[in-house]
């Protein structure tokens, strides 16, 4: 019988240390190992005693700029933060959503990632950087553009 109270004892920390909050991450943990594939060229070279600039065999430099390439047709003329393009949308506020004013917006945005969004529009709830969300009114007059 007194082995019962020896457990009840040990087994109460244990129960307690679980409701406890948890421990933060280690950011350490967080960076895979040089040798595991997927790490970051840059971990290698510098663990492989290799010029910070320098490129491994087979691999190549990256031109591309974060405002895209123009060799692609893919530059990005929209301002940093506005990958949507809802800044080119004022142009449009108040004016009806007919057909050819959609055409218009599309072609000056860009891209066809537009949802038309009424005041009855189901939508989901997923974010989208690069998505444009025209925005309307009852009576389908554009009020304005969000990135969304």
């Amino acid at each position: 019988m007194t082995l019962r109270p020896l457990l009840l004892a040990l087994a109460a920390p244990l129960a307690l240390a679980a409701c406890g909050e948890p421990a933060e991450p280690d950011p350490a943990a967080d960076t895979p190992p040089a040798s595991t594939p997927g790490a970051p060229a840059s971990a290698s070279a510098s663990q492989s005693g290799a010029p910070t600039g320098s490129l491994s065999a087979g691999s190549k430099a990256s031109t591309a700029s974060p405002a895209g390439d123009a060799a692609m047709g893919t530059v990005d003329s929209n301002p940093p933060g506005d990958a949507c393009g809802a800044s080119k949308v004022a142009p449009f506020v108040a004016q009806q959503a007919t057909a050819a004013v959609r055409a218009r917006l599309e072609a000056e945005v860009g891209h066809d990632r537009i949802r038309w969004v009424g005041p009855d529009t189901v939508v989901t709830m997923d974010f989208r950087s690069d998505r444009l969300n025209v925005m309307l009114d009852s009576n389908d007059v554009i009020t304005g553009g969000k990135c969304q």
